[in-house]
Parts: structure tokens; sequence; C-alpha cells
């Protein structure tokens, strides 16, 4: 192969590492210059379930691919060897299942035969038990050869590379996932903002609040109060929390209460740089982090989680949350139409199984333990 192909290749296989869509052109490429009919990569995660993602050459048949990943990835003769090979091991599939032993498998006479596939070339390319690897099939009558065998040899080590490189990117984007999940179950506002004070991202929690434009909104990508004076005193503590999350300030940032246009009680709002620098947001670098709280939204707690921690009765579980949403006994009786005594004897149950004795530290227990805990159904 010359020299200016091999880089040209090699090139686009690091490109693919973080551009998944071009792996297919890629596979073509191996494809053409090993004299391969179909090419497969498979690159897993560990703990990933089956072969992970897959990435054929454009000619392989979609229907025979589907095939292989619903059920005949299971049935490949070749795949306890992977168990076994060493990274950048090159196995030749006959001198792994001699061909007498291979035309016998249903794999080779439902999904090898029709296609007419025979020899095949497979590079591992993780660590044994985590299946990524790159197969290659040729059609009947023509071997690889030692040229070939060769000429991936010298490749492996960069689709080795590639393979860790997605394994990390994807690594991060399942933490970035459960982060966003984690942040979207909180019943605070937050937002993240980059070194210029623009909004990277927010919670749902958040979105709430900004949707209904009272106090706060987001405007041309920056968090704005409602009113000038509370804007100014916001916009230079968001400056100098995220100059110092950006390693260039001192500032700890600050709070301060946003007086709202409808009237409702002033939302309450903290202001603090990103301590670790170099944080990363789903959009960009983290440097300041907005918690928004607004005193008048009602936090539900979930009943499941109160049987399920205090040992309460349904009722005593919707009663404490009622009480943790500022519900005086009075009001909590209206709401699920019980009598007041009813409400007493079950509060009462309530501080007994939750070692307190007053409503203001019951309410301070619940908050500390669930606060995070997302209403989601009254189990």
């Amino acid at each position: 192969m010359p020299q200016t192909s091999l880089h040209d290749l090699i090139g686009r296989i690091y490109e693919a590492s973080v551009e998944p869509e071009i792996w297919p052109d890629v596979l073509s490429q191996l494809a053409a210059v090993t004299k391969s009919v179909v090419v497969l990569l498979s690159l897993q995660l560990p703990g990933e379930a089956q072969s992970g993602r897959m990435f054929t050459t454009p000619s392989a048949d979609p229907d025979y691919i589907e095939s292989l990943n619903e059920y005949y990835w299971q049935h490949d003769p070749w795949r306890p060897f992977n168990n076994t090979a060493a990274v950048a091991d090159i196995m030749l599939g006959r001198e792994l299942v001699p061909r007498s032993e291979l035309l016998k498998t249903e794999f080779y006479n439902d999904w090898m035969r029709p296609q007419k596939y025979l020899d095949t070339l497979a590079l591992n390319l993780t660590p044994p038990r985590i299946e990524s690897a790159i197969a290659a099939c040729r059609k009947e009558g023509s071997d690889y050869e030692d040229e070939d065998i060769a000429l991936v040899r010298e490749l492996a080590p960069h689709f080795r590379r590639a393979a860790a490189v997605d394994c990390r990117l994807r690594s991060a984007e399942r933490a970035t996932s459960v982060l966003r999940e984690a942040l979207d179950r909180f019943p605070t506002g937050v937002c993240v903002l980059d070194a210029k004070g623009n909004v990277l991202q927010t919670n749902l929690a958040a979105d709430r609040l900004l949707a209904g434009g009272d106090g706060l909104t987001i405007r041309q990508g920056r968090l704005v109060a409602a009113r000038s004076n509370d804007a100014r005193v916001m916009g230079r503590l968001m400056l100098a929390a995220a100059q110092t999350g950006n390693g260039h300030g001192l500032s700890a940032g600050g709070h301060i209460a946003l007086e709202r246009p409808s009237g409702r009680r002033p939302l309450s709002v903290t202001i603090s740089p990103v301590r670790s620098l170099g944080a990363v947001a789903v959009d960009g670098r983290a440097a300041a982090l907005v918690f928004i709280a607004d005193p008048e939204e009602h936090v539900e707690l979930r009943l499941d989680l109160l049987r399920q921690l205090w040992g309460l009765t349904r009722s005593e579980a919707r009663v404490a949350s009622l009480v943790a949403a500022g519900m005086s006994l009075e009001e909590i009786s209206e709401k699920l139409s019980i009598q007041a005594n009813t409400a007493r004897a079950h509060l009462k149950q309530v501080f007994s199984k939750t070692d307190t004795g007053r409503q203001a530290e019951l309410v301070s227990l619940l908050l500390r333990t669930l606060g995070g805990s997302r209403h989601d159904d009254e189990t």
C-alpha cells in the first residue's frame, strides 16, 4: 500500500474516534486495501450489552447486519476466542476454527454462506471480555495472505487508540447524562455559567422559573433580573464569580433577593464560582453556578420514600409531605377531607416514627433527607 494512502487512512481512523459517523468510510478504505467484501467494527463499553455500537462498510447488506446484531452474534464460532486474545491480536478464522468444523455451524450456513463469505480476519481492540473488535470477511476462494496480515498489524495500534478514545468519550457522555438527571431531580433551580457569564445549561427547576419571567429571565444568553437595580447587582456578582471560576478573581460569589413584578415573595439567588478549574459542562467550560429558590413553590416529597425510610402509613406520609410544604393542620384537613383530630393523630404518629417533637424539627429533617427527591407519584 502506498505510504501516502496509509497515512491518509491512519488520519481518518483518528478522525472517526471523535466523529463516529465517518467510521463506515474508514472501514470501506480498510476493506479496499485488504480486499475484503465486508468489514465490521464493534465498539463496546464495560458493562454494555451484546456488541455495543456496530459500524460496517456501506456495501454490507443491512438485513444481514440486523440479524447479526439480534441473533447470530451469540453463535459466532470465533467469539469464545475474544475472551483469551490479547489486545491487538490478529486472529485468522481458519487458524482458530478449522474449515471442516466451520462448515457445520449455524453461523456459517445461515449467515456467512448466503453472502458467500468464508475466510475471516479479526483484530481485538480492547482487553478480554470487552468485545471491541474489527472483523473482516473475504469471498469464498480468496484467503487473506501475509501482506494483508502485515498491513492490519501496522494499523492495529491506531485502531486500538481510536477505540480507547471512543470509550473515554462515551464514558464521559454517560457521566454527563447521569449528572444532568441528578440536576433535573433537584428542586432548586440551577444555572451553569461560563467565564463570560453566558448560560451553558439549566436544570428543569430553573427552566420552570425562567419560563415564567417573574423576577428573572434569560436574555441574549444571560440571566437578567426584572428590576434594573437587581440586574446590575446580580450582573456584578455573576461576572466576579465567573472570573474566580476561570482563575482570574477572588470573589466568593454572593446572595441576592430578586423582587418580582407579580408581587410574590422575592426569588432567593445564590451565586458561586466553580471551584474546580477546568470543570466542563455540556456545552463548554463551567465557571460559575447560580442557585435559584422560589419560596412560593411547595416541595412535594415522594410518598414512597417517606414510607420506606420511616415506616409511615400512606395517610401519615401524605400528612408529613403537606407539613413539609408549609401547610397548617387545618389546611391539611381540608385538602385531605379528613377531621382535624384525624390529621393531628397522623402527625403525632409521624413525630413518633421520625423521632421529632415539633413541626419545625420535622420539616428540617424531611427537607435535609429528601429535599432533592422530586415528587413523581403518590405511591
